[in-house]
């Protein structure tokens, strides 16, 4: 299992049989992957991958504040191949005490576990929505900032998201939505996100 390396990864399809995907970004809960060519946002509990980590640990998401450096050997004198943003959530190979190999934007590499919280891939709750403004609409060109708590005091991601993106609700809790969005785990305020069944037709 080298660094850099390429991690396969295969979809259970409805009839059970499996095909190779190529991941664009990991969730917890949804993953948007290319499939028979198209860009797919499937539930990550479909997804497989080989791996030696344990089974409640095969998901990593970056707690470090900011960022967490992904390096090239376990060493923290290694070549840093990514600043992985805190919220990033990602494919575990291996873990250990101290490091841990993830998958990160196809290449494979070494983040400090203590960076890191772990779950397991299974069947989660979630309600699908987008990104929106204050009036319900998910067309323009405003743009949302996601934060890494359920606070405008936490710090915000290294750029916004535009009105229209597809978000993984996973918890409602009034005034501000835990979720997924484009590979991060993260906080948004509940006036700029509407749930996919609101939407008008």
């Amino acid at each position: 299992q080298e660094n850099g390396a390429y991690t396969p990864t295969w979809y259970t399809n409805d009839d059970g049989s499996e095909t190779e995907v190529g991941v664009m970004y990991m969730g917890t809960t949804r993953s948007m992957v290319r499939l028979n060519g198209e860009a797919a946002l499937v539930p990550t509990i479909r997804l497989r991958w080989e791996t030696k980590a344990p089974e409640g640990k095969v998901l990593a998401v970056v707690t470090a504040k900011s960022y967490a450096k992904m390096r090239a050997k376990k060493s923290g004198k290694a070549l840093v191949m990514y600043q992985v943003l805190n919220g990033t959530v990602m494919r575990v190979i291996e873990t250990d005490k101290n490091w841990t190999m993830v998958d990160y934007e196809g290449s494979r590499g070494y983040i400090k576990t203590s960076s890191l919280d772990f779950f397991a891939n299974e069947e989660r709750e979630y309600r699908p929505g987008f990104v929106s403004t204050k009036s319900g609409k998910i067309t323009g060109n405003s743009t949302v900032w996601v934060r890494n708590g359920p606070g405008s005091g936490y710090g915000r991601g290294a750029h916004d998201y535009p009105v229209g993106t597809p978000i993984t609700v996973i918890e409602d809790m009034g005034k501000w939505c835990h979720i997924e969005i484009e590979g991060r785990n993260g906080y948004i305020l509940h006036e700029f996100m509407i749930y996919e069944e609101q939407e008008a037709p």
